[in-house]
């Protein structure tokens, strides 16, 4: 999470280096990036990517480093683009497993698909307040002791699960107006 704003103070001092600013800002993002890999997190790696992609694409468009936007947005996603084919074909069967399972949780429901699918059921059946209750399955040690808690991943569907879905909501719309705020 420190990556952040260190990124964006590397970004603010690289403006109006030109084409060298967002080349420099592309290699102090694999140091950390390797780091994921090196780990391996596969949620870190893509969450530095993601907010490093949102802050310099952010940074190319107002204009910080004085370049064409067009050629400047090109140099950040035909890299981006090409590593994350490239590392898509080249994923090794349990991996491969693992990002199916990401957008089709039901190919392997005992295996990689069993959080997702039951991320979908404690929302699907979460109330308005108090703790989701999935037909008596959902006592109170199970959110505990098998969902993984709030400190984790998965602490928005820990809090909705808990505490119910306007309580997640509220915690959503604090962090959407902390990223405005940033951006502002």
């Amino acid at each position: 999470l420190l990556f952040i704003p260190v990124y964006a103070s590397v970004i603010y001092g690289y403006r109006n280096k030109g084409y060298a600013g967002i080349l420099l800002c592309g290699l102090f993002y694999v140091i950390p990036a390797l780091f994921c890999v090196y780990a391996p997190s596969l949620s870190g790696l893509v969450f530095l990517t993601c907010s490093g992609l949102i802050l310099l694409t952010f940074a190319i468009v107002r204009g910080f480093f004085g370049v064409n936007k067009t050629i400047g947005l090109l140099m950040v996603y035909v890299p981006f683009i090409t590593v994350s084919v490239l590392t898509v074909l080249t994923l090794d069967i349990f991996q491969s497993k693992r990002f199916v399972s990401f957008f089709n949780p039901q190919a392997d429901p005992l295996g990689h698909g069993f959080i997702p699918m039951m991320i979908r059921k404690l929302i699907a059946a979460s109330k308005p307040f108090g703790r989701a209750s999935l037909d008596g399955f959902m006592n109170h040690e199970w959110l505990e002791n098998i969902m993984p808690g709030w400190n984790t991943d998965f602490s928005l569907t820990y809090i909705i699960a808990k505490f119910g879905l306007i309580p997640g909501i509220i915690v959503i719309l604090a962090f959407l107006f902390l990223v405005v705020k940033l951006f502002i």
